[in-house]
């Protein structure tokens, strides 16, 4: 079992419209092996990766595909919010995505306050962009920690893992509703062989909160299939990391 806990769906120019994209991403799951995936959306609405009512209606008909909703307190928020509720409540959305550092706002910004209560409500994960983008010195381990510090019944994930000061991750581990995806850390060779030892570390202290993803159609779907099975791990872990801890989490 593979589950691919971090995916959008993939831009170019013959994919030029959602069904080609669709089409395209589950063949890649087919030729990768992977048996489901969690889609995530945009927060925008004009977006190449599509906006959430969009992910959400071209997956309606494809168990295989979950879909994270994103959000955003710059674009529409009270429209957004409201939206988002009702997506909870009929159990359309796995999850809430924020986009900080590809967006210019911290974790701690206080609009966020009723999306951290509305995950709680309704019992989903918010997953978190913790590395690189457009502005840095956001989605930061400070911001994370003084989230779950005032939301102790929160679950987050950190997308990325911080990359590449994957170390960043090993203090949080006290707080013991904050998970990781490993998106984005085989996209090059030299993240990964520098991504490698503090991964491993992590691993070994919290085999059951980190989880594969690929971070596709970003990174390649392959290479992070590569990457994590080259990890030395037991036979429970290789399954908690493949698969059974995104299928719990996401309820998959």
């Amino acid at each position: 079992m593979s589950i691919d806990a971090h995916v959008h769906l993939p831009t170019a120019p013959e994919l030029d419209t959602r069904q080609k994209q669709k089409r395209r991403l589950l063949a890649e799951m087919r030729e990768n092996g992977v048996e489901k995936c969690l889609l995530i959306a945009d927060s925008w609405q004009q977006s190449g990766i599509g906006n959430n009512q969009e992910c959400l209606v071209l997956f309606a008909d494809t168990p295989e595909v979950s879909v994270a909703a994103g959000v955003s307190p710059l674009a529409d928020f009270d429209r957004q919010c409201g939206a988002l509720a009702a997506w909870l409540e009929e159990e359309r959305s796995s999850g809430i995505k924020l986009y900080p550092g590809h967006e210019d706002f911290p974790l701690t910004d206080p609009a966020l306050e009723r999306v951290y209560l509305l995950a709680q409500r309704y019992a989903v994960p918010v997953l978190f962009h913790s590395s690189g983008g457009r502005f840095p010195g956001r989605g930061t381990p400070e911001e994370a920690a003084a989230v779950l510090q005032r939301h102790p019944g929160l679950t987050l994930v950190c997308y990325h893992c911080f990359a590449p000061n994957v170390e960043n991750c090993l203090p949080l581990l006290r707080y013991p509703n904050l998970y990781f995806d490993i998106s984005s850390l085989a996209d090059t060779l030299q993240l990964a062989e520098q991504a490698g030892r503090p991964l491993l570390e992590l691993l070994r202290r919290a085999p059951d909160r980190v989880m594969f993803g690929s971070d596709y159609a970003a990174c390649s779907q392959r290479e992070h299939l590569r990457f994590a099975r080259s990890l030395p791990l037991d036979g429970a872990e290789v399954q908690a990391l493949m698969g059974l801890t995104a299928r719990r989490l996401y309820r998959m």
